[in-house]
């Protein structure tokens, strides 16, 4: 009987140890395709770190669809920008035109010259493993809004920040993905629609004479759901973008950062769909 029991005990190890086992594999497999992903970022963004402008030139050689670079301090958020002839191609490849799992942040087909219209639309995956436009999931909330207000952008003619809005959850289909920014009333209804569907703001004021910009990726209050953040654009000044742009260049992270980010976001994203 003893020697039965014992045969069961030592069965159930060994099972619960191939379970860890493949677990381990699991999570390594997944974090060492996040980690080139993540290493390919941290290239483009050294390509990027040149002096104190970003050096477009260079880039584009790389990155012939380029028109900007996006930037959040305390943040994930710091990638190239490119632009399309659809919403369709950079979903699934990188800046340099290669597949990406994690696609590429870029700029709606309709926006004529980015950053410089009445309205940018920018969109970004909602990555699991936390890069991308997944923490546009935090900006959801007022107290993160506070401690992260600006959102800067670098372009061939200069630098802009946008100063966060609000954040609002919309549908995909939402008519604000096509609101007509040439008009006084179209620009009224935009931030109204905006404003109604916030779930967080930050007491920035914006009127019809601004230009916006919009960050959009998936969230998941409801089948097809948006999180958008707007904020209001302004040119920066000389003394700001090199400012700006030696600050983000400071902040990397080492590789055991980077793995705990990912579990902590991949955690978090668990408890949010469960």
């Amino acid at each position: 009987m003893k020697s039965a029991k014992n045969k069961f005990t030592n069965f159930i190890i060994v099972i619960l140890l191939c379970c860890l086992g493949f677990c381990g594999y699991k999570l390594y497999s997944g974090f060492s395709d996040y980690w080139q992903d993540y290493l390919k970022s941290e290239r483009a963004a050294d390509a990027a770190n040149t002096g104190k402008e970003i050096d477009f030139e260079k880039l584009k050689k790389k990155y012939p669809d380029l028109v900007g670079w996006i930037y959040c301090k305390g943040t994930r958020i710091d990638y190239p920008v490119v632009q399309s002839h659809d919403n369709k191609e950079y979903l699934s490849l990188g800046p340099d035109k290669k597949y990406c799992g994690a696609g590429s942040i870029f700029c709606d087909y309709r926006t004529a010259v980015p950053f410089e219209d009445p309205l940018t639309i920018v969109y970004g995956h909602h990555m699991r493993d936390g890069s991308m436009f997944h923490c546009l999931e935090d900006f959801k909330s007022s107290a993160y809004l506070k401690n992260h207000p600006v959102v800067y952008f670098y372009t061939e003619n200069g630098g802009y920040k946008a100063e966060i809005i609000c954040t609002s959850v919309i549908p995909a289909a939402d008519d604000v993905y096509a609101a007509d920014m040439n008009t006084e009333e179209g620009k009224e209804e935009f931030l109204n629609r905006v404003d109604e569907k916030a779930v967080a703001r930050t007491g920035v004021e914006a009127d019809i004479t601004d230009n916006f910009v919009m960050l959009s990726t998936c969230s998941y209050e409801y089948n097809n759901a948006r999180a958008v953040v707007v904020g209001k654009l302004e040119p920066l000044s000389e003394d700001e973008y090199a400012s700006s742009n030696r600050e983000r260049k400071t902040e990397r992270k080492s590789k055991w950062e980077v793995f705990f980010m990912m579990i902590k976001d991949m955690f978090q994203e668990d408890v949010l769909n469960a």
